[in-house]
């Protein structure tokens, strides 16, 4: 079933707070970020003693240059933000042949932030074993359960393939559940077998890389026995509070989801990314500055357990360009239904994607001026 939400990480992956268009080898929005950073005022980076802003980086193609990516750093610096997140790709698609690894695309990134000294967090969100109902385990795997110990190594492997590259530079490692209520509805017998794989591979990071705290990135609806279970080995729990069906359906619903997985997360460290599309669908620019509201009401709370709050994307996609590709993504649904999705998909961003900025994204630039103010009275002399 396509939901709004499920769309969303179809799409645009997952991103995270003052948050920024990650730049292409052409981007329409590469003046817009210069003249971005150039005239925004930078707001003071300080170390938090609570929630901390971070930035979602969008991959609609990696393989860019070092100074096209430190534009976009320079401008999360300004900001303000201490963390950027990466979102997950899928495992058969980072590993299409037995041990060749697709990850050529995060060198530029990771260069970038090295050579600019920015220190950011890097919050990693990394493909799981499973997508919605199907295991995402590369094609040479020919038992697609999660009892099989092939399965299981070669899972391992992968992350350990990767974290042997960029591991040092990774403070928070995210195993990507989304579409958990439905894969262990279809599986019940395979949640226990899913809780050994991440214990097992929690006290493998614990073991090899210490400073890296270990979670998953799932579903803020699924049920509350379930976000139980799932939450009880992790360091942190992290989910996208994002407009969904019958969850969380208008801004002023943010803080009643929030608070339904804070109190079933066994006391655990959130992260979560935030969105809302300005279309008249979701209640135009009105709706998206509640939001932005709403989000940093919620960050300003310490008992809230907020480790990481996200906002995104900066930038509107441009519908001339990405709508034929959304159109043939979708291309089994209603056109009308697609139309809307577009829209939605486009109207995300805190600045037009002709570089005007619109009213959310001066109040999330406020919130968050007001917010570093509010934490450094905080901190000890």
């Amino acid at each position: 079933m396509w939901t709004i939400e499920r769309i969303y990480h179809s799409t645009m992956a997952i991103f995270l707070v003052v948050l920024i268009s990650s730049p292409v080898a052409a981007d329409p929005n590469a003046d817009a970020i210069a003249k971005l950073t150039d005239n925004l005022e930078t707001i003071e980076r300080i170390e938090l003693d609570s929630g901390k802003l971070g930035l979602g980086l969008i991959p609609r193609d990696y393989n860019v240059s070092v100074a096209s990516w430190a534009e976009s750093l320079k401008l999360a610096k300004k900001l303000g933000v201490h963390a950027i997140q990466i979102p997950s790709g899928y495992w058969n698609e980072d590993e299409p042949v037995k041990d060749a690894y697709q990850w050529q695309s995060m060198v530029s990134l990771m260069n970038a932030i090295d050579a600019g000294n920015f220190e950011f967090e890097i919050i990693q969100d990394f493909g799981g074993p499973f997508f919605h109902d199907r295991i995402t385990a590369p094609q040479y795997i020919q038992t697609r359960k999660l009892d099989n110990a092939e399965l299981v190594d070669r899972y391992i492997k992968y992350v350990d393939a990767y974290l042997n590259l960029f591991g040092n530079q990774i403070q928070v490692f995210l195993v990507h559940a989304e579409g958990a209520y439905s894969f262990f509805a279809a599986h019940p017998e395979s949640l226990e077998h899913y809780l050994t794989l991440l214990v097992k591979k929690r006290n493998h990071i614990r073991e090899k890389w210490p400073h890296i705290q270990f979670g998953i990135n799932t579903d803020p609806h699924n049920t509350a026995s379930l976000l139980a279970v799932l939450s009880a080995p992790l360091d942190i729990i992290a989910f996208d509070l994002v407009q969904i069906d019958g969850f969380m359906e208008e801004p002023r619903e943010f803080g009643s989801a929030l608070q339904y997985v804070l109190q079933n997360t066994n006391g655990k460290d959130i992260s979560f990314a935030a969105g809302w599309s300005s279309s008249a669908t979701s209640g135009g620019e009105e709706a998206q500055m509640e939001y932005v509201r709403e989000v940093f009401d919620a960050l300003e709370k310490p008992e809230n357990r907020i480790r990481y709050a996200i906002f995104g994307p900066l930038f509107d996609e441009q519908v001339e360009i990405v709508g034929p590709a959304y159109r043939a993504q979708f291309s089994t649904l209603p056109q009308d239904f697609v139309t809307d999705i577009i829209e939605w998909i486009t109207t995300l961003g805190l600045i037009k994607s002709d570089g005007t900025i619109k009213p959310s994204f001066k109040v999330a630039q406020s919130r968050a001026s007001n917010y570093f103010r509010s934490k450094q009275r905080q901190l000890p002399d």
